[in-house]
């Protein structure tokens, strides 16, 4: 890793802190800007953490309005994790330098 990607993150880091968001819940908002929409548990496993602990996250973001659950339309027990417009723009301010 280059001192310019560290650079980058450490400021990634800190415009995410600005919008009051840990670690993980940044990298689950920047992993919905490039998928658009996934399930609690894909979300967990790119990142490495159980269903539990990204229930909590998607519970705290989505109080924060940031991304709303949306049920599949043919199979219910699938519950799709989306950004809301202002979770696009949260996500944008996090990897704007």
């Amino acid at each position: 890793m280059t001192i310019e990607n560290i650079t980058k993150t450490q400021q990634q880091f800190l415009n995410a802190r600005r919008h009051k968001l840990n670690l993980s819940q940044a990298i689950t908002i920047l992993l919905l800007q490039e998928e658009e929409s996934m399930t609690t548990s894909h979300i967990g496993r790119r990142i490495g953490l159980t269903n539990a602990a990204m229930t909590n996250i998607i519970d705290n973001l989505e109080s924060m309005r940031l991304v709303f659950r949306q049920r599949h339309k043919v199979d219910r027990r699938i519950i799709s994790i989306e950004l809301t417009n202002s979770g696009r723009q949260v996500a944008l301010d996090i990897i704007t330098p």
